[in-house]
């Protein structure tokens, strides 16, 4: 072949022989050191069971993060310390297998790493590398001397392609090659010639394809990912990603290879690179040729979150009909197609009841060739353990041997159907979560699933009685159906099967008040064999009691254990425990647990910083699973068995949860098992050799530094850590704020009233009892917020088309003070709306006097103003109507000289009343149609006339409103036909 180059070796493979060790981090002190290992396969490789190989010793690996699996592409790494890891390298984002070692000597050791059988899949003598870490050149060679192994020249490329990478031939012929060996007990494959090729990049740049792009991502970056169509590797460095624009300063620049048929994933780096609106994304070469182009906009434009990909990876007519939307982003793996939600209401004919509602959506490609058989039911998961809308799906296989158009295909229950379409290629799995195909399968009776084809006959049913709890019902080999304890959504079925047939279902309270009388049931549960379950209820204290429903009066406080033991007919038990908490203010967030003194810049040694909490309530509390986290994500996790006296303090010591707290400033939570925050604590610049202490609410600097004890206090106040004001400099309330110049410092404290994305991507409003005020970003970079978050922002005072904002340029800028501090809407009369109110969440109520394509007017019988209804917020105008009262909560700004108000959603705005002018309009109308000399045959029909108007409005009225407006209209009703009968 032209242009191509070969190169044979001769080895022997065992199985999983894709996890390579690629870089090697012995050069890091102790607890630091890391092995880098990468899966250069196709396939996904389970790590259960693997160990880490070093001084003639099996190191154990656990997972930390994630799962055991390492997909193909993926780094992962093999550490001493997990945490330290972590600390280390805090945006590392593959698998952390914890192991544990004395230490890597730099000099060079032999290693290795073994599968779960004890075969060696890698193992070999690495060279020296003292100050930084040594990097794999080839990972396809098993060449592991100094020609394929290379110290970095500055530090370490963990997580990341090597920065010494090469798909080049190395050419040394007294190179070390190392031998993938099995124990003498299994048989060794027989050994093959091994071809790695590696083409001319002039024939291989025009079979590189842009295959999938998202240009509005959710969170995260935007990215481009390109598909290689060859049979061979390329080298990209130095080619470019451009948008339309085609200016060298608005191109990405390419590092790394793409293999051949496989994918390659560019991180643009930010999320406001590629226009929403639309743009073009376009590859060239390293001479800077175009090689491919795609331009988006109109039909094709993805919204947030969805990506604009090929239908088949890399097949390129030149036309836009290669591309679709899709709402499965898969970078870096097959493009799936499937189509936004497309709701469809069927019509309903007189006399009878209307079709659900049907929901269509794709399976997976997009073609033309038609079969009608050899797809069946594969699995369904109808009870998740928690929401069962969240963990629903319903699952298809192709079994046949051809492709197979699902284009007027359904599946569903006897209440629900869910269209297909699309191919469905042989022995691929499509799975649809309940979410997407609004099917809620049975519990707890008798359940039936069918897949109908296009001529809605029924290809294949699965029927049971019972669901079982957290196991998936599922096809094996032989086609037969069973429970099983691992649901394997989308993938190949995985039958695990337990032993006990006792499921416990226990229905009881989370907490109570001394004296108030909790119902405890375990009636829902069941024995799948059948058996008559018995229940014994084990308080803990002394308490026994008896039944499938027991009821109790607690007489002290304190969180309780409960003890469930049930035991069947058919001779098996089962037993379960659950925890009340007993007693006033305790609860998941109010447990009496809180953040009482910080050490984070101690006189001397850092080792002396600690964080300290308090147990002010009654009662001993278990903190197992409980969290401490930093600002940074770094997190410690209490162990089991971990409790804490009533009136009694937990000292934490950095040696403890590894915590190198920031001198400059930083935060500390404290969350629940569950993950809910029970105390928060942010901190300014600490001072050296003084503890951040609490005192009845307030956070005070002491020279006092009191671990265990109770705190002292030196009366110098905090000017970092308070939440009020004093000692920040350019502080404003938001009401100043609004009265600062364009280019004026600020540092401002408010809650989130409005999330980005809803008024648009690039800002949000904050809000107090006296104004508002909107903050933006250009890149669109900030944290995750929430509704009620009360948080400091520190930016520029700006104004844009007469709305004066924060602006900021990264979300650093941004910091979470307290949770659900939520803001109650000003109540305010048009007439007296002020300049000073823009930005404010308000609310107003009036009559609708005019629909507008964008919005309407709003009449209060004083003044009139437009409700703006912006895109984000996903307000239907066509449920409201002239005449119609209404309540609307929303932002007040200012848009040509008037004033809009712009609700955030279709809950900001109440039906509250309707006009006595579109009661008779509507009335009237119908008695119109009544010819005089036959009223009485058309009684009926005027009546039912108005029935669409009246069920529209109790849809969304209640009590007296709904009282007075049926009153009115019956009134006016009567009256018209009396009036026509007259």
């Amino acid at each position: 072949m032209v242009g191509s180059f070969f190169i044979f070796a001769k080895f022997c493979w065992s199985a999983n022989s894709d996890i390579i060790i690629n870089e090697i981090g012995a050069y890091a002190t102790s607890t630091h050191e890391w092995i880098e290992i990468w899966n250069k396969g196709s396939d996904s490789v389970d790590l259960s069971g693997w160990k880490f190989w070093e001084n003639n010793t099996n190191h154990g690996l656990s997972v930390s993060t994630t799962d055991s699996i390492i997909d193909s592409g993926e780094y992962a790494v093999i550490c001493q310390d997990a945490n330290q890891f972590l600390v280390d390298f805090p945006s590392f984002s593959g698998s952390i297998f914890d192991s544990s070692w004395s230490g890597l000597n730099e000099s060079g050791e032999e290693i290795g790493i073994k599968d779960s059988e004890n075969n060696f899949i890698e193992q070999f003598s690495y060279v020296s590398a003292i100050n930084f870490s040594l990097e794999r050149k080839n990972p396809y060679l098993l060449i592991y001397d100094n020609s394929n192994w290379q110290e970095h020249l500055s530090g370490n490329t963990v997580g990341f392609i090597n920065s010494v990478y090469t798909d080049e031939i190395i050419n040394n012929n007294t190179s070390t090659i190392g031998i993938a060996t099995t124990t003498p007990e299994e048989p060794v494959e027989s050994v093959s010639d091994i071809l790695v090729e590696f083409a001319n990049p002039l024939i291989i740049w025009p079979q590189i394809k842009i295959n999938e792009f998202v240009s509005n991502p959710e969170s995260g970056n935007e990215w481009v990912e390109l598909y290689n169509l060859s049979t061979s590797s390329l080298n990209l460095t130095g080619g470019l990603i451009c948008d339309s624009r085609e200016s060298t300063s608005t191109c990405k620049n390419i590092s790394g290879t793409i293999f051949s048929g496989g994918w390659f994933l560019i991180d643009l780096a930010g999320n406001s690179y590629l226009n929403n609106d639309g743009d073009s994304v376009v590859l060239r070469n390293l001479s800077g040729e175009i090689v491919d182009r795609i331009d988006y906009g109109a039909d094709l434009l993805p919204n947030k979150n969805q990506a604009l990909g090929r239908k088949i990876d890399g097949v390129d007519s030149d036309s836009p009909a290669d591309w679709s939307i899709t709402t499965q982003l898969t970078p870096g793996a097959v493009n799936v197609i499937v189509l936004p939600v497309i709701t469809h209401q069927s019509s309903s004919g007189s006399g009878g009841a209307s079709d659900s509602q049907v929901q269509t959506l794709p399976a997976v490609f997009e073609t033309s060739d038609r079969i009608s058989y050899g797809v069946v039911i594969n699995e369904i998961f109808p009870n998740p353990s928690g929401p069962d809308v969240v963990g629903e799906f319903i699952e298809i296989k192709n079994i046949s041997n051809s492709m197979i158009d699902l284009s007027g295909w359904k599946i569903g229950d006897a209440v629900q159907t869910f269209s297909l379409s699309g191919i469905i290629f042989p022995q691929q799995i499509v799975s649809w979560p309940r979410s997407l195909t609004k099917i809620s399968l049975n519990n707890t009776t008798k359940e039936t699933v069918k897949l109908y084809n296009e001529k809605n006959e029924t290809i294949d049913a699965i029927e049971y009685d019972r669901a079982k709890e957290s196991e998936s019902y599922c096809r094996n080999i032989e086609g037969k159906w069973l429970w099983s304890s691992k649901p394997t959504s989308g993938t190949e079925n995985e039958i695990i099967q337990i032993d006990n047939e006792i499921i416990l279902k226990i229905n009881a309270p989370a907490g109570g008040e001394i004296g108030e009388m909790l119902i405890f049931d375990a009636e829902d549960s069941f024995d799948r064999r059948g058996g008559e379950l018995n229940f014994v209820w084990n308080f803990g204290d002394g308490e026994i009691l008896f039944g499938g429903e027991v009821e109790r009066v607690f007489s002290t406080s304190g969180v309780f254990a409960i003890l469930i033991s049930a035991t069947s007919t058919n001779g098996s038990g089962a037993s379960k425990i659950i925890e009340v908490i007993i007693g006033r203010g305790l609860s998941a967030n109010n447990t009496g647990i809180i953040i009482s003194e910080i050490l984070s810049n101690p006189a001397g040694d850092d080792l002396k910083e600690f964080v300290e909490i308090y147990n002010s309530g009654e009662s001993v509390i278990d903190l197992s699973g409980w969290r401490l986290r930093r600002q940074n994500g770094q997190e410690y996790i209490f162990p089991v068995s971990t409790k804490i006296n009533a009136d009694s303090y937990l000292v934490f010591d950095r040696a403890v949860t590894r915590f190198s707290l920031n001198n400059q400033g930083d935060k500390i939570e404290l969350l629940t098992r569950d993950s809910q925050t029970v105390d928060l604590i942010k901190f300014g610049t600490s001072p050296s050799g003084k503890s951040y202490s609490v005192f009845a609410d307030e956070w005070q600097w002491t020279i006092y530094i009191t671990p265990g004890q109770i705190n002292q206090s030196d009366e110098e106040l905090s000017d970092g850590g308070n939440y009020l004001s004093d000692g920040i400099e350019n502080f404003s309330t938001l009401t100043e704020a609004r009265l600062l110049d364009g280019g004026e410092k600020i540092i401002t404290r408010g809650t989130v009233t409005v999330l980005p994305g809803v008024f648009g991507v690039q800002f949000f409003y904050l809000g107090d009892e006296n104004g508002g005020i909107q903050v933006y970003n250009y890149k669109k970079d900030f944290p995750p917020l929430k509704i009620g978050d009360f948080i400091e922002v520190s930016g520029e005072i700006s104004v844009n088309q007469n709305i004066k904002r924060i602006k900021i340029t990264n979300s650093e800028m941004i910091d979470v003070l307290e949770l659900e501090k939520f803001l109650d809407s000003q109540p305010c009369i048009l007439s007296d709306l002020q300049e000073e109110k823009l930005g404010s969440l308000i609310k107003i109520s009036g009559e609708i006097t005019e629909i507008k394509t964008s919005g309407m007017y709003v009449d209060d019988g004083q003044d009139e103003i437009m409700i703006y209804f912006k895109q984000g917020a996903k307000i239907n105008k066509k449920q409201f109507q002239e005449g119609m009262n209404v309540s609307v909560v929303g932002i007040l700004e200012e848009k040509s000289g008037d004033f809009q108000l712009w609700p955030r959603s279709t809950g900001d705005i109440q039906l509250i009343g309707m006009s006595e002018d579109l009661i008779k309009k509507e009335v009237l109308a119908a008695a119109d149609v009544i010819p005089k000399k036959n009223a009485e045959n058309y009684l009926t029909a005027t009546i039912g006339g108005l029935t669409a108007l009246l069920l529209g409005f109790i849809g969304r009225a209640k009590g007296t409103v709904l009282k007075t407006v049926a009153k009115k209209t019956g009134a006016l009703v009567l009256g018209a036909v009396f009036k026509r009968k007259v």
